[in-house]
């Protein structure tokens, strides 16, 4: 009986195992499926992210592509506009303009409008270049990865093309699409792989360097002043900002950085700062290719620009032996050359300094007038004091009356510099000390002086610059600049000094020096060629109670990325 029960009761469990063993393979088989479908949604996600990734490198990649082009768009030939409105031609001249800002666009196309070796942009799709290269070491496309590039002026919402989600209050730019008025543009650069995209979008515009620039050490001192909206300082090398010295903006160097004393500082200081590229106005290059190195002196392109050359005695009468060489140069051979670097027709100098009475020892005056090639004829200005200009001894030119007004002069004497140990060498000649108090605030004179030798003021002149709109391939593309003095040599500024309105620029080839109570629009700026012994300056300063004030303009400065974003299309 006993026995019947239990038998009973173990046919009832029969099966139980089976509906287990069913439960537990359907939750492992479920558990399977989980894992699977996650492991493929990774594997998606993970793709997505992987061709999103390539898509922004390409954007990135073409946004830095547009950005190089645009500084080494040719806009001198083009015609020196000092703004981005020819390159943003370039469009309609592609037949690429469009009312859309992520549709056509694309300026870069043509390779004759740039830079010699600059690679265009296909508005097609260009591809992204690896880090991988070919035998002949030329970097490899990466399959299927593309870039296109658009440039748009910025102009707010709703003209068109406007950029996204920009609609700033008041006034800005000028409201036509094709015509740069403020120095800006922006570029969109979409990068593409598989069914991924991403577009960013980088404002490009000329940024002018801070008032006060040299390649070596600047100190600064007593109770001077920088100020206005690019009222700052760069050293590449050391920066020594003490006394009661007063900077609005930033003060920065490559070297090392020190305040002290009571200065004060409004914005970002610090040493081991990137170096800015001092522009070569003063030059040693070859006179030709393939040439020897020379000795310091103006480039040609700025030179020419000169209507007046005075000249110092005896520059046409010396023949000499060469500083720091064993070579002989007659006064006729020094004329010659100047000729050929001023593009004067041969001989017209020359004649004009030793013909019709003239006589070379004495200090001159030559008139340049230029055909519409540019090629300049020379003829002599009988009377030197009807130049508005004196020639001392031991002091060089200066500045005795009217009639200087509205002029370029390039003072010329002798080049003393000797290349192998120039620190030993002799100060050049041709060069100035203003004494004059000619000007005022309310109506200042235009004069521009380039000097061989060194320019020191020493009352209270009010210039601006008679040089203006100068073409440089020193410079970005999209800048003309306004010259008021350079130098081989140095620049000192003493006196009450008075340029009241934005000037121009003074630019020493060595060293600058500025104090007193003398005050200054516009930049000052030092290449910093080694110290001539027993020239004016011998290191780059400021001091007393100078004030240099500069709020932007037709100066140096560099064409960069000021902004960036990635956008929704």
């Amino acid at each position: 009986m006993h026995d019947r029960k239990v038998a009973e009761k173990r046919d009832g469990e029969r099966g139980a195992a089976l509906v287990l063993a069913l439960l537990m393979m359907t939750l492992l088989l479920a558990m399977t499926m989980g894992m699977s479908m996650t492991a493929v949604s990774e594997l998606g996600v993970s793709s997505t992210y992987a061709n999103q990734t390539l898509a922004f490198q390409a954007a990135e990649a073409g946004l830095y592509h547009g950005l190089s082009l645009v500084k080494n768009f040719d806009n001198h030939s083009a015609g020196g506009d000092p703004s981005f409105t020819k390159l943003l031609g370039e469009r309609t001249l592609n037949g690429t303009f469009n009312t859309s800002y992520l549709t056509g666009n694309n300026a870069f196309t043509d390779s004759t409008k740039f830079a010699a070796g600059c690679v265009m942009i296909n508005s097609s799709g260009q591809p992204l270049l690896s880090a991988t290269t070919d035998g002949l070491g030329n970097q490899l496309a990466v399959p299927g990865v593309t870039y296109k590039v658009h440039l748009v002026d910025d102009e707010k919402s709703p003209m068109a093309p406007s950029l996204p989600n920009f609609s700033p209050t008041g006034a800005w730019e000028d409201g036509d699409v094709n015509k740069d008025t403020n120095n800006r543009v922006v570029l969109y650069s979409t990068g593409s792989y598989a069914s991924s995209s991403v577009t960013l979008e980088g404002w490009v515009g000329f940024v002018p360097y801070p008032a006060l620039v040299a390649q070596d050490n600047i100190a600064i001192g007593g109770n001077s002043t920088i100020e206005g909206a690019y009222g700052g300082v760069h050293s590449n090398s050391n920066l020594d900002v003490g006394a009661s010295a007063y900077i609005q903006q930033t003060a920065t160097s490559s070297g090392t950085f020190t305040q002290g004393g009571s200065a004060q500082i409004d914005g970002f200081h610090a040493g081991g700062q990137p170096a800015l590229y001092i522009p070569k106005f003063v030059t040693q290059a070859p006179l030709t290719s393939g040439g020897p190195t020379t000795t310091p002196r103006i480039q040609d392109y700025i030179i020419r620009k000169a209507d007046r050359l005075l000249l110092d005695p005896d520059y046409a009468r010396t023949d000499r032996t060469l500083p720091g060489t064993s070579t002989t140069e007659t006064a006729q051979q020094r004329v010659n050359k100047l000729e050929a670097r001023l593009n004067v027709t041969t001989n017209s100098i020359w004649n004009a300094m030793t013909t019709g009475g003239a006589d070379p020892k004495n200090e001159q005056a030559i008139s340049i007038s230029r055909d519409s090639y540019g090629v300049g004829t020379a003829t002599a200005i009988s009377t030197v004091s009807t130049t508005g200009w004196k020639y001392t001894n031991g002091n060089g030119w200066d500045i005795a009356g009217s009639g200087f007004e509205n002029h370029t002069f390039y003072l010329v004497g002798l080049d003393n510099y000797n290349l192998a140990t120039p620190t030993s060498s002799n100060p050049n000649g041709g060069s100035a000390k203003i004494t004059t108090n000619l000007g005022t605030a309310a109506s200042p004179l235009n004069l521009s002086v380039l000097s061989t030798g060194s320019i020191e003021t020493t009352s209270n002149p009010s210039f601006v610059a008679n040089l203006t709109g100068l073409i440089t391939p020193e410079l970005p593309p999209f800048v003309n600049i306004n010259l008021l003095f350079i130098t081989v040599e140095d620049v000192k500024v003493r006196g009450d000094v008075d340029v009241p309105h934005f000037s121009g620029i003074i630019y020493a080839g060595e060293q600058f020096d500025l104090s007193g109570n003398g005050a200054f629009d516009g930049q000052v700026i030092g290449l910093s060629n080694k110290d001539v012994s027993g020239s004016l300056v011998s290191a780059n300063s400021v001091s007393g109670s100078f004030e240099l004030t500069f709020n932007g303009g037709q100066s140096v400065g560099t064409v960069k990325l000021m902004s960036w974003r990635q956008i929704k299309q």
